[in-house]
């Protein structure tokens, strides 16, 4: 295969280079050439209609350069849509959440843990209620509902945790 490519003439050889077009620029020239084939389509109508031939049926060629210019339109539309709406989402997650540094994610790290120890250290019922409040989302009703007592007892068992969790991590 290679030597049959060496032998050809190199006058013969096709060099194809891809530029890229601005989306924009394409939509122009497409609708461009929907509306010379739209033209086209007219004059021919009106050439049949001075025939007072008023059922003429469109030439397929025509047709087929419509519907092809059509489609191509409707993909470069929509593919620069979609586009368009992937780099704004991208650019309000962005404009939203600032990147985390290395050293923020650590310290982040490092306060889960500190957090983590202080919740361990609490007694086994201030423990569960706590739990139950902030990580289950159980509201004191619930709770209470699930222990057998009153609210109060709740209430003031997350209050004291909450007060002991705040002194271990200062």
């Amino acid at each position: 295969m290679v030597t049959e490519l060496t032998d050809f003439n190199r006058n013969m050889m096709l060099s194809i280079d891809v530029v890229p077009v601005p989306t924009d620029e394409a939509v122009r020239e497409v609708e461009n050439r929907l509306l010379g084939v739209e033209t086209n389509i007219t004059n021919w109508q009106r050439r049949q209609n001075a025939n007072n031939n008023f059922s003429a049926v469109i030439p397929y060629d025509m047709e087929l350069q419509r519907k092809e210019s059509k489609e191509f339109l409707d993909d470069l539309t929509t593919r620069d849509i979609e586009h368009f709406e992937q780099t704004e989402q991208a650019l309000n997650r962005r404009s939203f959440f600032k990147a985390e540094s290395v050293e923020e994610t650590v310290l982040r790290n490092m306060e889960y843990e500190r957090l983590h120890r202080a919740i361990s250290e609490l007694p086994e019922k201030q423990r569960r209620r706590l739990t139950l409040y902030y990580f289950q989302g159980l509201t004191y009703e619930q709770i209470a509902e699930m222990e057998g007592c009153t609210i109060m007892p709740v209430k003031r068992s997350i209050d004291s945790a909450l007060k002991k969790i705040k002194l271990f991590l200062i």
